[in-house]
Formats: structure tokens, sequence, C-alpha cells
């Protein structure tokens, strides 16, 4: 019986875009075209300049939320720890 290589760390041809690691039917575009219709512009008004580093999207975090609640995670290091692991989430 022949055993497959392990292939750790193999990289891909061309790096998928992250649409495409997400079904079709996932929640998440139900999520984008809910926060799409919100008018956020006067809360982004609020920051457009400013000494610093820019201020994140307020879409994007309203996304990301939105995404959180409905995993039932609250919790600001979680969400932050979903962002980076989870396609969905960063999509």
């Amino acid at each position: 019986m022949a055993i497959r290589a392990d292939k750790m760390g193999q990289s891909w041809l061309l790096p998928p875009a992250v649409s495409d690691l997400i079904p079709v039917d996932h929640i998440c575009y139900l999520v984008i075209a809910i926060v799409s219709g919100i008018d956020v512009s006067g809360v982004e008004q609020k920051y457009r300049s400013g000494p610093g580093n820019p201020a994140y999207s307020r879409r994007m975090l309203l996304r990301l939320v939105i995404m959180a609640s409905v995993d039932a995670v609250w919790s600001s290091r979680k969400i932050a720890k979903l962002a980076h692991e989870s396609a969905a989430k960063r999509f």
C-alpha cells in the first residue's frame, strides 16, 4: 500500500481569492448585503482626518461584529482571533 507524502508548507501556484474559499450559500454574503445598505457616512466623517494611523472602515468592523455575533462570539479577543483564522471573517 502506498502512503502519500506529507506536504505541509506546500505553496499554491496562484494565491486564491478569499471569496474562493467560502461557499456561495454562506451567511457572510447576507451580512455584506445588509451592511451595504446602512448609511455610516456620519460616523466615518468623524474619522476622516487626524493624526496617527487611519481608522478601520466602520462597515468592515460592523460586518465583523455581526458575523461574530452569528457565531455567538462576544469577546473582542476571540473576534480578533476569528478574523485571523476564518476566511469568512476576513472576507
